[in-house]
């Protein structure tokens, strides 16, 4: 009886590979999300087929392996370190939207909680963020990840991550950690520290002006 079930399943896939070798393609290596090295060895495969497989896209990417014009389109959920509630969120705010233009832009528009630094950065690093610019221009948006400022000197921050956030929720509660966003949003950051160069003045509130 075993066998009768293995012989079926060899002809269904022989079946759809034969004459639907993209989605065929498609569909294995999405069944592979969490093995990177079976992925590449996948994506070669289908390369040698004549079949286009074109790198992660945010603006283009769906959760898992997609076709596009033919072609495969590899899923956000195979970028490592990105996870499915985070593509998700990305997907969802693409789809209520225009495509996203910069990172700024992405991470505005995603709801909060969704991303942190390390998912944007694996986004960059695989490549899913070269529609937006460069990869180092948009690798320089990222600040430094030390945290430059201190509450006891009443020094409120042009950015911060979502460590700080938590930190000043911890400490002294969810409404001083929406302050803490809503002045690094005055100054043209968002929550990951991400900024728009808009040429606004990013000074903090303590700041001194200088006269001209």
């Amino acid at each position: 009886s075993h066998s009768v079930a293995y012989a079926l399943v060899a002809y269904q896939c022989g079946y759809l590979k034969a004459h639907y070798p993209a989605e065929f393609m498609a569909a294995t290596m999405t069944s592979e999300l969490s093995d990177t090295a079976r992925i590449f060895t996948l994506i070669e495969a289908s390369r040698r087929m004549g079949i286009e497989v074109r790198p992660p896209d945010v603006n283009c990417s769906e959760l898992r392996f997609s076709i596009e014009e033919g072609a495969i389109r590899m899923g956000l959920a195979a970028i490592r370190n990105v996870g499915e509630g985070a593509v998700l969120a990305m997907i969802g705010a693409r789809e209520q939207g225009s495509p996203f233009r910069d990172l700024f832009e992405l991470a505005e528009r995603v709801p909060a909680g969704s991303l942190n630094r390390k998912v944007l950065e694996s986004l960059v690093a695989a490549g899913a963020c070269d529609a937006l610019g460069s990869r180092a221009a948009v690798f320089a948006e990222f600040p430094p990840g030390r945290n430059d400022w201190t509450r006891a000197s009443g020094h409120w921050p042009t950015r911060c991550t979502p460590r700080d956030i938590e930190r000043e929720s911890l400490a002294n509660g969810t409404t001083a950690a929406n302050g803490l966003i809503t002045r690094c949003r005055a100054a043209s950051m968002n929550s990951w520290g991400i900024r728009r160069d808009t040429g606004a003045n990013t000074s903090t509130p303590n700041s001194k002006k200088t006269g001209g």
